[in-house]
């Protein structure tokens, strides 16, 4: 099995004192498609954005190429790793 693009360990997301996710653990690998379903202020664009890097996670961990997302300089992220918002 191929090593994951992306994955998170322990990964918990809060926004404005709300809990998105607790303890998430995943492991996106090469070929797989994923979708993040749910109703409105859920907080999907939250994740994204802090699975992007674009925000801290609360706690855990999130690894791009099997290294740690927050270690990494801007631009090697952005050579892996996209975000194309809805507007």
């Amino acid at each position: 099995m191929a090593k994951p693009l992306l994955s998170t360990r322990g990964l918990t997301v809060e926004i404005a004192g709300k809990r998105v996710c607790d303890g998430l653990e995943l492991d996106i690998r090469p070929g797989q498609r994923w979708a993040l379903l749910g109703i409105n202020g859920v907080g999907k664009t939250t994740l994204l954005h802090t699975l992007a890097g674009l925000r801290a996670p609360r706690a855990g961990e999130i690894r791009l190429d099997d290294r740690p997302l927050a270690a990494l300089p801007r631009r090697a992220v952005a050579r892996r790793l996209g975000l194309l918002p809805q507007d």
